[in-house]
């Protein structure tokens, strides 16, 4: 992947459709510059009755967004029963992609002269930057300090923060080292929310 970035789905290009055989799409990693299916990180599929021949594209679209990683290799193994003809195009359009073909998954022949005919979909985002209130935090006796264990995904130039704020306060507060002064008194209530910038 060039840059970073939420995958949603992905149009492809057909020159010939059977009229048997879904055609399944995996989105897994490399290994060696070789795609390896043990590694899938997504999966979607379609039956041949939503399949169409170009110029019109198909779109598999993906159940969730993936997001892919600039500068990280990534696969797309295409796998059916079908007679199905996925278009190439020539050349080096894709300049970091290889066209592999395999017949038993396990040995791919490359092919730097072609590549698929398709189009990645990625996720817009309209703002820079979102607001999520979560549930509120009460404690008898008042609460005298915070600890949070988040497991997430921050790509690089975006910043996921937990903020607080006291029950009658207007001002929010990062949960960051430095800022236990302001539970002096022990709040009874404390009101949070992630901001994703």
């Amino acid at each position: 992947a060039h840059q970073s970035g939420w995958l949603t789905g992905i149009d492809f290009y057909f020159d010939a459709v059977d009229t048997v055989g879904d055609l399944h799409v995996c989105i897994c990693e490399t290994q060696l510059g070789q795609p390896d299916v043990k590694r899938n990180i997504a999966t979607t599929s379609l039956s041949p009755e939503y399949m169409r021949k170009r110029p019109q594209p198909t779109l598999f679209t993906l159940k969730e967004p993936v997001f892919l990683e600039a500068g990280k290799l990534y696969a797309l193994v295409l796998i059916t029963q079908g007679n199905h003809k996925i278009a190439l195009t020539q050349g080096t359009n894709y300049t970091q992609g290889t066209l592999f073909t395999s017949t038993d998954g396990v040995y791919h022949q490359g092919d730097f002269t072609k590549d698929f005919m398709m189009r990645l979909h990625f996720a817009r985002f309209i703002n820079p930057r979102t607001v999520v209130e979560l549930g509120s935090l009460d404690l008898d006796g008042g609460i005298a300090d915070l600890d949070f264990d988040l497991i997430c995904l921050e790509p690089a130039n975006t910043e996921l923060i937990i903020e607080y704020r006291k029950e009658g306060d207007s001002l929010w507060y990062p949960l960051a080292a430095g800022t236990a002064k302001q539970l002096l008194g022990k709040p009874p209530l404390l009101h949070l929310r992630a901001v994703f910038k």
